[in-house]
């Protein structure tokens, strides 16, 4: 996949969170939403998935609600990134990109990677 730009159709995403639950990018058509790229032994992610969590829980409480997904990409298993959500305290949804398709789709260089789309 060539560079994301602005102005440009983002590549497809749906994907089954851990919590079993599908997510799929298209069905939030007309509102942006949040995707963090994240490894959950990036010292980076480490650091900046529990501070974007409570940016958004705060902004919830304001009626600012901008729908998050977090996409765990790399070698995380479900298991690993289950550990890394209770050991963060995570609030987030997240997903395993089993497959790297999203990591391809969304041309992803490195983590943590952030993308705001506008569906």
């Amino acid at each position: 996949m060539a560079e994301l730009t602005a102005g440009h159709r983002a590549p497809d995403l749906k994907i089954t969170g851990l919590d079993g639950q599908e997510f799929d990018l298209q069905s939030f058509k007309g509102q942006p939403v949040l995707l963090n790229f994240f490894k959950s032994t990036c010292p980076w992610c480490q650091v900046e998935m529990p501070r974007l969590a409570k940016v958004f829980s705060h902004l919830k409480t304001m009626g600012i609600d901008v729908p998050v997904q977090g996409v765990v990409v790399g070698s995380d298993t479900p298991e690993s990134a289950i550990r890394f959500a209770q050991n963060a305290n995570l609030t987030i949804p997240l997903a395993v990109d089993a497959d790297k398709t999203a990591r391809v789709n969304f041309g992803l260089v490195r983590v943590p990677t952030l993308v705001l789309v506008d569906v």
